[in-house]
C-alpha cells in the first residue's frame, strides 16, 4: 500500500492543476488585461495538449521507462507551473498551461501502468478505484483552492502546484523491474478479470457470458490444474 501512495497523489495532481483556474478567471483577466472569456481559454490550453499527447505518451513512456518518464514529467510540471507564476504576458501564461497539460499527459497513463505493475491482480480493481477517487478529489477541490488563492494572489496556486510536483519528482517510485528481474508488461485489462469478474460472481458475469470472464475462467482453471 505504501508504495502506491505516491501514485495516488500523482493521480490527484493532474485534474487538480487542470481545474484550478476555473475560480480565478476574473483575477487572471485583470492581471493580463484580457476578458474573462479569454481567460477561460486557459482551460482549453491545458486540456487540448493533454488529450493529444495522451495518444502517444503511453508508448513513449514504455520505451523510455515508466519511472524515468514519470519523474521527467513531474520536473516539466514544476517548470511549467513556475512559468505561470512569472508570466508577464497572457500568451506566456497560455504556454505554461499547455506545458502543464503535456506533463499531465505523461503522468496520468504512466501512473496507471505503474499502479497495475505493482498491484497484485486480486487487488487491482480496488487500487484503480482509489486512483479514480483521488482524481475526482483533485477535480472537485481545485476550484475551491484556486478561489482561495485568488483572494490573495492567484500566483500562489501555481507555487503550490510546483511544490507538490517537486516533492513527487524526488519522492520514491516503485522500480520498473523489481529485484533486477524483467517482469511481464502490466496490463490494465487484468482489472476486469480477478477483482471484477471473479469476485462479482454470477451478478456481473452470469454463466461467464462476457468474453473477458471466459478468458479469466480458463486461465484460472489452468493455473489451478498446475
Amino acid at each position: 500500500m505504501n508504495s502506491r501512495i505516491p501514485l495516488y497523489v500523482g493521480g490527484l495532481l493532474g485534474p487538480f492543476g487542470g481545474g484550478i483556474v476555473s475560480a480565478m478567471l476574473p483575477e487572471l483577466g485583470r492581471s493580463f488585461g484580457v476578458s474573462e472569456g479569454a481567460a477561460a481559454t486557459s482551460l482549453t490550453a491545458y486540456l487540448l495538449p493533454f488529450a493529444l499527447v495522451m495518444l502517444v505518451s503511453g508508448s513513449l513512456g514504455e520505451r523510455w521507462g515508466l519511472a524515468r518518464s514519470i519523474r521527467f514529467a513531474y520536473v516539466g510540471y514544476v517548470l511549467a507551473a513556475l512559468l505561470a507564476v512569472v508570466a508577464p504576458w497572457f500568451w506566456a501564461f497560455q504556454v505554461s498551461r499547455a506545458l502543464q497539460g503535456v506533463a499531465n499527459a505523461f503522468t496520468t497513463p504512466l501512473l496507471l501502468a505503474k499502479l497495475a505493475a505493482v498491484t497484485p491482480k486480486d487487488r487491482l480493481g480496488r487500487a484503480l478505484g482509489t486512483y479514480g477517487a483521488m482524481q475526482a478529489i483533485g477535480q472537485t477541490t481545485a476550484p475551491l483552492v484556486g478561489g482561495l488563492a485568488a483572494e490573495g494572489a492567484w500566483q500562489w496556486a501555481f507555487v503550490g502546484l510546483a511544490a507538490v510536483a517537486a516533492v513527487l519528482a524526488v519522492g520514491p517510485l516503485p522500480a520498473d523491474e523489481p529485484d533486477g528481474e524483467r517482469r511481464e508488461p502490466a496490463r490494465l485489462r487484468d482489472a476486469w478479470r480477478s477483482p471484477v469478474c471473479w469476485s462479482a460472481g454470477s451478478r456481473s458475469c452470469p454463466g461467464h457470458r462476457w468474453p473477458v470472464c471466459r478468458s479469466w475462467s480458463r486461465s484460472a482453471s489452468t493455473t489451478r490444474s498446475r
